[in-house]
């Protein structure tokens, strides 16, 4: 009979890199299990590579469950550790983290860590005494988002201008005259809009974009490599006309001309 991939790999041996999450809360024998496998769910969000993670066994003393990642998936794993220790990443992953800290401090549990093979701590999750890092904002920002516009309307001027970009939704206000001419590309047109936004970082570390005022916008091409070579190539230049354009160049850097 033949035996699936993964039954195969477990009796190859696939090799492993072997982590540990140390919950200070409860012990082995107290822990709830709806507790512990909430921890994990939200763990196991955090760290991704849910088909390369596994859980072999939970160790004695404080909740400490041990966890092998398969050699192939733990460089990707680690980069993404990186991004969450560093507050970046999806907003769903810092949402799972904020889980667990909310949960360590529900359990009045100081903190919990993930800890490689040599004892080294790779990520932390404040629990009760967790310290919060002050929170900034809000100010005003000049920047740009991209988007295909979703929602245009309302009875306010400014209205509101809803632009979709992937899994997210950016929640704008452009005036009456300009939401007017952005709702010919409602639904089709990927548009970079110009404007002003007004942000807030809180004290998980989190930016959040309160609001966003469109002062102008684009219309974002949607072409091939090939195709932008040849719309560049196309435009009349000057220096298309000289007999060697490249050796112009050169002299003007030798010359500073």
């Amino acid at each position: 009979m033949a035996r699936s991939e993964d039954e195969r790999r477990r009796l190859e041996g696939v090799r492993a890199v072997k982590l540990r999450f140390r919950i200070s809360a409860y012990s082995p024998a107290t822990m709830p299990m709806a507790r512990l496998a909430r921890y994990l769910d939200n763990l196991a969000t955090v760290l991704g590579e849910t088909k390369s993670v596994h859980l072999v066994g939970v160790e004695d003393g404080s909740t400490i469950p041990v966890l092998t990642v398969e050699h192939e998936a733990y460089p990707k794993l680690r980069q993404r550790v990186n991004e969450v220790r560093n507050c970046e990443g999806s907003e769903y992953v810092l949402k799972a983290r904020r889980a667990i800290e909310d949960d360590l401090a529900a359990d009045d549990a100081e903190f919990a860590e993930l800890v490689d093979e040599e004892g080294a701590r790779i990520l932390l999750f404040a629990g009760a005494t967790g310290t919060d890092e002050p929170e900034y904002g809000p100010f005003s920002q000049p920047g740009t988002l991209d988007g295909v516009p979703i929602v245009i309307g309302g009875k306010d001027d400014p209205v509101p201008v809803h632009l979709q970009s992937h899994d997210r939704v950016h929640n704008c206000r452009a005036s009456r005259e300009l939401a007017k001419s952005i709702g010919a590309h409602l639904f089709t047109t990927p548009l970079r809009v110009s404007g002003v936004g007004r942000w807030l970082r809180d004290q998980d570390g989190a930016w959040t974009m309160l609001s966003f005022r469109i002062h102008e916008y684009a219309e974002l091409r949607s072409e091939s490599p090939a195709d932008a070579t040849r719309r560049l190539q196309s435009i009349d230049a000057a220096w298309k006309q000289r007999a060697d354009p490249l050796g112009d160049l050169s002299a003007l850097r030798r010359f500073g001309g």
